[in-house]
């Protein structure tokens, strides 16, 4: 199965090539790997901004200057202001393509064409806001005729309680949960903001497909306004930087 393609930009210079999507597209180092100490060429270096990920690399083997690629983006005009703001030349100011496509293109020193793209059939993703809650909470299975714990709703932090015909399930905070009870300990939450209308599609998704992508499993409550996921605390950081990454924003407890 095939997963992920990355393209690999040749630039002459990685000083000047950091300086130019770090400093001025927007984009993060994740590494960079310079095999002579003391010299900033040859360099390997991966970016990223969002979810879109870059390598640049200034070996003799890894291509010729002048290639293209295409980022695909929600919003190119939003985009576009910012750039201008930064002071980025523009190649191309956002057009609509007569294939229905609105883009606009920057290029580098090395004659690469970054081709920001808003294909016409995108629906804009979910941008949502989120707080990780501090504390940690406990996933308990009771029986399915058992009484709903007196300490499963004590105190005023979250708690969800759900009974089906095989079991009752609590979502509380741990520290409450006897030591002999059947339960899953070690989750963090993390709150989406709401209210969101029953009728609108893609919330979850929008945040359960990055965590997916960096391998951080979920467990989800849902509740009348809003979302609450439970990632592992081992996973906590890496859910946070992928959902920021994914264009959530975070907010404070």
């Amino acid at each position: 199965m095939l997963r992920e393609a990355i393209p690999v930009l040749h630039v002459s210079s990685s000083v000047a090539a950091e300086e130019f999507y770090c400093d001025r597209l927007g984009f993060e180092r994740l590494f960079a790997y310079r095999p002579i100490a003391g010299d900033p060429d040859p360099c390997y270096l991966g970016v990223a901004r969002d979810g879109a990920v870059l390598h640049l690399s200034s070996f003799g083997g890894d291509g010729v200057a002048g290639n293209v690629v295409f980022v695909r983006v929600d919003d190119v005009d939003a985009l576009h202001a910012e750039l201008v703001a930064a002071g980025v030349a523009i190649d191309t100011p956002p057009v609509d393509q007569s294939w229905g496509n609105r883009e606009m293109y920057v290029r580098d020193a090395d004659r690469n064409s970054i081709r920001f793209t808003r294909p016409s059939d995108d629906e804009p993703l979910r941008r949502l806001r989120f707080r990780v809650v501090a504390g940690e909470w406990a996933v308990v299975r009771l029986g399915a005729d058992d009484a709903v714990p007196t300490w499963a709703l004590a105190g005023d932090r979250f708690c969800s309680v759900t009974r089906t015909d095989d079991e009752l399930s609590v979502v509380c905070p741990a520290a409450v949960v006897p030591a002999d009870a059947r339960a899953e300990r070690g989750w963090a939450a993390i709150a989406l903001a709401g209210p969101f209308p029953f009728e609108m599609v893609g919330v979850l998704a929008s945040c359960a497909q990055p965590l997916a992508e960096v391998g951080v499993s979920i467990f989800v409550s849902s509740t009348f306004d809003t979302d609450w996921l439970l990632v592992k605390h081992a996973q906590l950081d890496a859910a946070v930087v992928a959902l920021t990454r994914a264009g959530h924003e975070p907010v404070a407890d």
